[in-house]
This record gives structure tokens, sequence and C-alpha cells, in this order.
């Protein structure tokens, strides 16, 4: 509003130097018009004013001249007129800037006062942002040392822990460790609690001092609030009394009303500063005296702590835990007597069922099984051996077996779900030994990989081939066994003979070779029957194949085939019956007659 009259005021003066500008451009025309006049005054009233004129020019130049006279007089006339008016506008224009100036002269005391009180509030304004800006650290501080500070249990735990009377299934040691653990738990609670109010009390002192950097800015605020009333309420009584504009009254008035509504709010707000400034000092006060609380407590945990853990106090616990085992572990030597007892006794009936089986198998795939299955019984009653000695020997000296049952059970389930492979494992190899599928020392084929069974566990299966090789084969991957050492194993033998053999001869070689090897001592324990022809199988291109085939004990058809195929070759030979070998008969077709003659091969460099 200031800057406004202040502009008003400017466009006033320039209105009155333009106004002064016109006045002085008309009393320039009326001195013109004054001297036209003056010249032709004595003309027109028939007095002399020269010479006459002698000649046409001069005659025409006196004319021109009272022409001019006349323009100018007409000019003169009109500019007076105008120059009149313009000075008539000029001085009513003049009177109203000169009273516009007396209004604004009349403004500047309320104007000048209320940029003052403007720049005052301003500069209380940076009181306000400085104590709001405490006040926001204040507060994200504690926030952090609220989200920072851990859960602190109940004072005093630790001496009802140390009061205890020890259990019956608890060591001394047991007993010390859980009392110093329970102090030095507590001393560390304790201490989180005194770090804890001690930044609680910093934070309330700051709290406090940027609260009385507010009151200190709301109590200016009040003043010039104050102030606001005052020069509002007087600039509106001014401008009553000199009957100012009805728009400058109204404002200076609602100024004045605005001003009124904002004292009562920031006295209310002086009011509830001062009763939180009363709660923080006694918010103060609690956490002095909460601090001084644990700071005994802490050094009576301290005190306390070094009782507890002092080396008296060790050694008696470490010695009575000793007594407490004597008395308790007299059984272990038990137990573990017992369970070399039952191993003993379980080596040893495996060890007859496998002699009684040597003695009454009428098979050796029926040894070879029993003997398998004592080996992994064996296995698996030292396991449950094992691990019952090793929890009754634990509970016996006092440890609690609970957890480790359940650790094992946790364990157990996480390998059921996780080793789904290694259970197929165990299952499959149950189930083979079950269905006695091969036994160790039998000749098998699994999954297209042949070999002599060396071991079967409950996982896998050992194979070893001819060249040493060792296959290792899950259980679980087991889908196609050949077992070439069950029961009984049999021989089959092709062999070709010329076409011009006779194949009765052939059957008598065969089997008179057969029966004699079936009555030979050597064989006659190895042969379930003697070998017999069988009959003709295939006419090859040199051949004619005939089968032969026998019957014998496990482990003995290589053997007995190698042997039998022997005899054949000599019996052969000496009956005159030929084994042929590939050959092709070529038939020579003379060339038809008229066919020209093929060239002779030219001679080589030899000359040949």
């Amino acid at each position: 509003e200031r800057v406004a009259a202040q502009a008003a005021l400017d466009a006033a003066n320039a209105e009155q130097a333009a106004a002064e500008a016109t006045l002085t451009a008309a009393h320039e025309e009326l001195t013109r018009a004054s001297a036209a006049l003056t010249w032709l005054t004595p003309f027109l009233a028939g007095e002399d004013v020269g010479p006459e004129p002698t000649t046409d020019a001069e005659l025409a130049g006196r004319i021109a001249t009272l022409a001019t006279a006349r323009r100018a007089v007409v000019l003169a006339q009109e500019s007076a007129r105008a120059a009149v008016d313009r000075a008539t506008t000029a001085a009513a224009e003049a009177q109203r800037i000169e009273t516009l100036d007396r209004g604004f002269r009349a403004r500047r005391p309320a104007l000048t006062a209320w940029g003052a009180l403007a720049r005052d509030k301003m500069a209380n304004q940076d009181s306000y942002l400085v104590a709001i800006e405490a006040n926001i650290a204040g507060v994200e501080e504690r926030l952090r040392g609220i989200q920072a500070a851990p859960a602190t249990g109940a004072t005093g735990r630790s001496q009802t822990v140390c009061e205890t009377e020890r259990k019956p299934d608890t060591t001394p040691l047991e007993k010390y460790e859980e009392c110093s653990g329970a102090t030095k738990d507590e001393l560390r609670d304790v201490n989180t609690a005194l770090v804890d109010v001690r930044a609680a009390a910093l934070l309330t002192q700051r709290g406090r001092d940027s609260l009385e950097t507010l009151l200190d800015a709301q109590r200016t605020d009040v003043t010039l609030v104050e102030r606001e009333v005052s020069v509002s309420s007087g600039e509106a009584l001014r401008a009553a009394r000199d009957r100012e504009t009805d728009a400058w009254r109204a404002a200076w008035e609602t100024y004045a009303e605005r001003a009124r509504e904002k004292r009562g709010k920031l006295e209310d707000a002086v009011q509830v500063s001062k009763d939180t400034r009363r709660s923080l000092t006694v918010n103060l006060a609690f956490y002095d005296s909460e601090q001084e609380t644990l700071q005994a407590r802490l050094a009576s945990l301290e005190a306390a702590l070094d009782e507890r853990t002092a080396v008296d106090r060790l050694l008696g616990a470490l010695a009575g835990t000793a007594w407490y085992f004597i008395r308790h572990a007299y059984m272990v030597p038990v137990f573990l007597l017992l369970a070399w007892f039952v191993l003993r006794s379980a080596r040893r009936v495996s060890d007859r069922i496998v002699a009684k089986a040597n003695q009454e198998a009428t098979h050796k795939d029926e040894v070879q099984r029993v003997e398998t299955l004592a080996a992994v019984s064996r296995g698996a009653v030292r396991l449950v051996v094992y691990i019952a000695t090793g929890l009754l020997c634990l509970e016996a000296v006092g440890v609690d077996t609970s957890p480790i049952l359940g650790g094992a059970a946790i364990f157990g389930l996480a390998i059921s779900f996780g080793s789904q492979s290694l259970v197929k494992d165990f299952v499959t190899g149950f189930f083979i030994l079950l269905e006695n599928q091969y036994a160790v020392g039998d000749v098998v084929a699994i999954n297209g990989e042949s070999g002599t069974v060396q071991a079967i566990t409950m996982r896998r299966t050992v194979l070893r081939d001819l060249s040493g090789r060792v296959h290792n084969i899950p259980n679980g991957a087991v889908t196609n066994v050949i077992n070439n050492t069950q029961g009984w194993s049999g021989v089959v033998i092709h062999i070709g003979v010329a076409y011009g053999s006779d194949l009765n001869l052939v059957e008598e070689v065969v089997n008179r070779e057969g029966d004699a090897m079936f009555a030979d001592p050597t064989w006659a324990p190895k042969l379930d029957e003697p070998p017999r022809y069988v009959g003709l199988t295939e006419f090859g291109d040199s051949a004619l194949t005939v089968r032969i085939a026998f019957k014998t004990q496990v482990f003995e058809q290589w053997s007995a085939e190698r042997a039998f195929n022997r005899r054949l070759k000599d019996a052969f030979e000496v009956a005159g019956i030929g084994i042929p070998f590939p050959q092709r008969d070529l038939h020579i077709i003379s060339a038809p007659s008229g066919l020209p003659a093929l060239p002779a091969p030219a001679p080589d460099a030899d000359g040949a």
C-alpha cells in the first residue's frame, strides 16, 4: 500500500509538471498575439503606419502583411481560449494533487510503522525456525533410540537364579555357569537401561532448551501483535477522522480485528509451552533419579559378579561336578561291557549261521546269500548298539538326551525330504537282500556292467570286472540284473561242421564225448548232466551249425565249456569230421565265340 501511494504521488507530480508546461505555452502564445495586436491597432485606427506603397509589389506586400496579421489574430484568439481552458484544468489538477499529497502525508506514519512491524516479525520467524528444527532433531534421535534399544528383563532375576536350589539332575558347574550367566545378563541389561536413560535425559534437556527458545519467540510475537493492534486501530481511527476512502478505512479495521484474534491464539500457545516446559522439567528430574538408581544397581551387580565368579567358587563347582560324575557315572562301564558282550554274541551267532550254511547248503549261492545277510545284519546291530550305548552313557552322567533325540528326529526328517535318492538306495538294497537277487561272489551283469560281486551294502553294490576295474552301483539305480551263478548254470555250444559231414556221425561223436566227460571223476561233481547233441540250427555260408547243451554247477560253466570244446576238437579229427573255414567256389565260364580277344597287358618297366 505504501508503494502504491508513492506511485500515485509520483503520478500527481508528473501531472502538475505537465500542467505548468501547458501554462507556459499559453503565455507564449498570448505574448505573440499581443505583439500582433500592437502592430495592427494604429493601422485599424487610421493612423499613419508608414509611407504609401508606390509599386504593385509594395502593395502586395502590405496586403500579405495584413492577411498575416489577420491570421495571427485568429490564432491568438484560439490559443488564448485554449490556454485559458488548460490553465483552468491545470489549476484543478494542482488542487487535486495538493489534496492527495496531504492525504499521503497523513498515511505515511502508519505505513512506516507497519513496515517496521513486518521486519520485526520476519526476524522473530528465524527464532521460531531454530526452535522447530531443534524439536524435530530431538524427536528423530528419540525414535532412533527407541528402535535400537533392546528389551530388558526384570531386575533382580540373577539373585533369584543364584538363590534357587540346584536341581538333582544339574551339576554344580552347570549351576555356577547359570548363576554367573544370569548375573552377566542382568548387568548387560542394566548397562543398556542406563545408557537409554542417559540418552532420554539428554534429549529431554535439549527439548526443554528448544522449548525455551520457542517460548521466547512466542513472547516476542505477542509483543509484535500488540504493536500490530495499536498501529491498525490508530490508522483506522485516523482514516475515519480525516474522511479517508472507505476501502482504506475498512482494510485497517480488518487488520485490527485479525490482530486481536491472533493475540488470543498466541496467549494460548504461550500457556501450552509453559505447561510443556513444566512437564519436561518433571521428566528431567525423574531421569536424574533413575540414573542414580541404575548406577547403584550397576555397582551392586558388579560386586555380585566378582563374588560369584571368584576362583574359589569355580574350584568348588569343579570339585562338586567331579564328585557328581563319580556318583552317577558308575553305570558307564556296565553299559560299555554290556555293549561289548552284545556285539561279541552277535558276531558268534552270525559265524555259526554261516558255518551251518556251509555244511548244509546244497548250492554255493545259498552260502553266499547267508554270508551277505549276516554281514548286513552285523552292521545294523553294531550301529544300534553304538547309538544305544552312547545315549545310555550320556544319561548316566546326567546329560539330558531329549534334545539329542529331538535333533536326530529332525535330522532324519530332513534326510527323508532332502535325500530321497539315498532312501531309495536303502529300500532297494533291502529288497535285493530279501529277494536274494544276487550275493557276494556272484557273477552278474547289472545295467550292462558285468563282473563279480565283491560287496553289497544297503546303499550300493560293488562289482569288479575281468580287467580289474571296480564298479560302484547305487542300489537305487539297479534296474536290470542278470545273475550267471544262481542255482545252476548252463552251457550252450554252437559248432560248425562241413557240408559233406554225416550229421548222424556228428551226433554220435558228441554224445559219446559227453558221456565220457560226465563219467570222468574230475568232471562228474561239476556237471549236472552229460553234454548232449541238440540238433542242426543253421545253414551257414561255409558250415552246418549244430547246437550242444548241458547243465553244470554254478561257477563251473566256463571251465566245462572250455574242456568240452577241446574234447570235441580231438574227437572230430579222429572221426574225420571237418570243421570248415570260410571259402568260396569259383566257376569259370568261357567267353562266347565272335567276341574280340582282350588285348595283351603292356610290359612293365622291367620288360616283363
